[in-house]
């Protein structure tokens, strides 16, 4: 279950559970989570998982989840891990790939961690610099999301002003940027 962030400087909500009974435990949700509006519900059509499966599913989404740390989880307790086989671990690692693909696609980047880890080979090929004028000093990536500041960059300590354009196309001058 998907909610949206509250303020503009909080994280979106989510909520990662299963159910035998789905219908049931969403109208359950209703009158106990109030955080959510839209939930997404993954199924086997051939009745292949057990349950066993699906609490290691459960329980692999929530650690997965909680190493992104792009969303504030809700769960009251962390989900136990059933113990399976080693064929049924490769299996269900392989449908939750596909559960995080679908996930990202529909806008949820529960699973996506901010900043992916970079190996040291290709480190310098996607590290940007900067270095400027007022005192700006800092490391960045490239994200998907668009550009992460590396802890420890500086900022310029003064606002200059800018020139800016209109929609029709009116040049003016202004102390920041707006879209």
């Amino acid at each position: 279950m998907f909610g949206k962030a509250e303020s503009s400087t909080s994280t979106p909500k989510v909520y990662i559970g299963e159910a035998e009974n789905v219908y049931s435990r969403l109208v359950q949700h209703i009158s106990e989570k109030e955080f959510w509006n839209e939930s997404v519900v993954f199924i086997s059509k051939d009745e292949n998982l057990n349950k066993a499966h699906i609490k290691y599913l459960e329980s692999r989404l929530f650690e997965i989840a909680t190493n992104a740390s792009r969303y504030e989880i809700q769960n009251g307790n962390t989900p136990t891990r059933s113990s399976i086989s080693e064929a049924d671990q490769a299996e269900m690692e392989e449908f939750i790939e596909y559960v995080k693909m679908l996930i990202n696609t529909m806008g949820f980047k529960v699973f996506e961690p901010l900043v992916k880890e970079v190996t040291e080979a290709n480190m310098q090929a996607e590290l940007l610099y900067i270095t400027a004028a007022r005192g700006a000093n800092g490391k960045g990536n490239r994200v998907s999301d668009g550009f992460v500041v590396f802890k420890g960059s500086e900022v310029a300590s003064e606002t200059v002003k800018v020139l800016l354009h209109n929609q029709r196309g009116i040049i003016y001058l202004s102390d920041k940027y707006n879209n």
